[in-house]
């Protein structure tokens, strides 16, 4: 379940948040991970899976498997859902 807390940030109960930081970037935090995805406006969202390389400082080490990829993917597929953002994964 999401709750929006603010203007394009939601939660999620599952203990993530999703938020559109502009027009080419979203921002993904689990925990005290975050992580920034190339996105590109159009007709639909195009979010581009293939930017989802690192976390962000202090955990930039860490890889980020595939099976994480696709969890953190469908996550925000849901979260952009809730902001009814229409959207396609590339």
């Amino acid at each position: 379940m999401f709750t929006k807390t603010g203007i394009n940030t939601v939660e999620s109960t599952d203990g993530f948040f999703v938020s559109r930081n502009g027009r080419n970037e979203l921002s993904y935090m689990e925990h005290c991970k975050s992580l920034m995805i190339e996105v590109e406006s159009g007709e639909s969202l195009a979010v581009y899976a293939a930017s989802i390389k690192n976390w962000q400082p202090l955990f930039e080490g860490e890889v980020i498997s595939e099976g994480k990829k696709a969890e953190i993917l469908s996550r925000v597929s849901a979260a952009l859902q809730f902001m009814e953002v229409p959207h396609v994964i590339y």
